[in-house]
């Protein structure tokens, strides 16, 4: 039927044509659904590519040695989280990015890693001598009441040294008194 036709008032509205219109609605419909569906989706990609961006973290250090890498990580994350305007440059923005943040992170903790490496090297040494003071100093606790009763039967016997002595020479001096005695 023509759209004339049907302007004019002319024509029937028959099962066929209603059954075709509510076809084309409902096509319609499902077509609106899966733009709604297309857009909804590309919100919340949009929001997460957003959040990923802000949740980047401040890449900062204040230790006793340089990492040369780490200028160039930090460069790398300012990049990453100044995000353009538009959806097609968001999305190019975080591919071409990101490639370039992994590649200067795992410079900065392959750099980390060797100096650490080199921090533990340098430690290993002193480590064992420190575990074997200290194995020495507990040792040395353990055994701190018998050498405080060491310590208090030496002084004991400096001090009575002398009256021991003379107790223990006393018999043989009465002998000796005896024998002169006789002697005389």
């Amino acid at each position: 039927m023509s759209a004339h036709l049907l302007s004019e008032g002319v024509g029937d509205l028959d099962r066929v044509w209603r059954r075709r219109v509510e076809a084309e609605l409902a096509d319609e419909d499902e077509r609106l659904r899966e733009h709604r569906d297309r857009a909804e989706r590309l919100r919340i990609a949009r929001s997460a590519a957003e959040e990923l961006a802000r949740r980047v973290p401040t890449l900062s250090y204040q230790g006793p040695f340089t990492l040369a890498t780490l200028p160039a990580a930090q460069a790398a994350l300012e990049r990453w989280s100044r995000l353009p305007q538009g959806d097609t440059a968001l999305a190019d923005h975080l591919a071409t990015r990101y490639d370039q943040v992994a590649t200067a992170m795992t410079a900065l903790r392959q750099e980390a890693e060797t100096v650490l490496a080199g921090r533990q090297d340098a430690w290993a040494p002193l480590a064992v001598r420190l575990a074997l003071w200290v194995e020495q100093e507990r040792e040395v606790r353990r055994m701190e009441p018998s050498l405080k009763i060491a310590k208090a039967a030496s002084e004991f016997v400096k001090r009575n040294a002398t009256v021991l002595h003379n107790q223990a020479l006393e018999p043989l001096a009465d002998d000796a008194r005896s024998i002169w005695g006789a002697l005389k």
